[in-house]
């Protein structure tokens, strides 16, 4: 466990120093990324088993920071922890969505520290509401890089209580370049099969990071190929979920959110 203030918990199961790392399982990790349930759960339950008991009661909520109309892996992570954590302590968690009202433009794993503190600074969030200001927030969410958020947190959403916890999936040694971010996220992904792979589960969700990693860096030909394997009704999830984040009014996505609608009208 971490601590950086008495105010503040930074706790995680997972801390990746460079003997930390070898142990961790970047597989399942990245999974998680692109939308497997399983492995939301897995990572639930190893965050779950080091919240506090003490923190646990009718004055606690779990949060999250939501950017989208696809849920990031963080928010997955964040409700099965309150699942998890209100089943085994016998109380009802509520849990607070925290919003981001910029559509996400850039893959914040591939920045920079430097990149990452101008982006984490750009953007507009919910003022936590002063309901909360009495209780305990757990804030969850998949990996801690650089600490941006809890900056952010402290900055900006306002009302916060004096009793915080940020509770992580992983936690990136501070020496180590935040980059490796996304060699975690892409552990599983080598090709659009292993995306067709995870997204022919039933127990799948749609995310944020599978959706700007396909309307990034999905070729033609491979989109195609994604839209022969997968059945018409994820199809046509996958595309509503990209629409309703509006990413089809950001250039860069454009063109590829374009290619998914002609395959999801087929």
């Amino acid at each position: 466990m971490l601590h950086s203030q008495p105010s503040e918990r930074i706790i995680s199961p997972n801390l990746l120093t460079p003997e930390g790392m070898s142990a961790f399982d970047a597989i399942s990790f990245s999974k998680m990324k692109f939308g497997s349930l399983p492995d939301v759960r897995k990572f639930a339950e190893q965050v779950a088993e080091i919240i506090d008991p003490e923190l646990v009661n009718s004055k606690t909520v779990v949060a999250a920071v939501e950017y989208d109309y696809a849920p990031a892996a963080g928010v997955l992570l964040a409700e099965e922890v309150a699942r998890l954590i209100s089943q085994k302590h016998n109380v009802k968690l509520p849990f607070l969505r925290i919003r981001q009202h910029n559509t996400p433009t850039v893959d914040f794993a591939v920045l920079s520290l430097e990149e990452r503190t101008v982006y984490l600074h750009s953007i507009v969030y919910d003022v936590v509401p002063s309901t909360v200001s009495d209780k305990n927030i757990i804030f969850v969410d998949d990996i801690r890089t650089t600490g941006g958020h809890e900056a952010v947190a402290r900055e900006n959403l306002g009302n916060l209580p004096r009793d915080v916890t940020y509770a992580y999936a992983a936690i990136l040694d501070p020496n180590s370049d935040p980059r490796i971010e996304q060699t975690l996220t892409m552990a599983a992904i080598h090709s659009i099969e292993d995306i067709a792979g995870i997204m022919l589960d039933e127990q799948f969700v749609v995310t944020t990071k599978l959706c700007k990693y396909l309307l990034v860096y999905g070729q033609p030909e491979d989109i195609a190929k994604l839209a022969r394997m997968l059945p018409l009704d994820r199809l046509q999830k996958l595309y509503i979920c990209m629409k309703n984040s509006l990413y089809n009014t950001v250039p860069k996505y454009a063109l590829n959110t374009r290619l998914f609608e002609n395959y999801a009208q087929r």
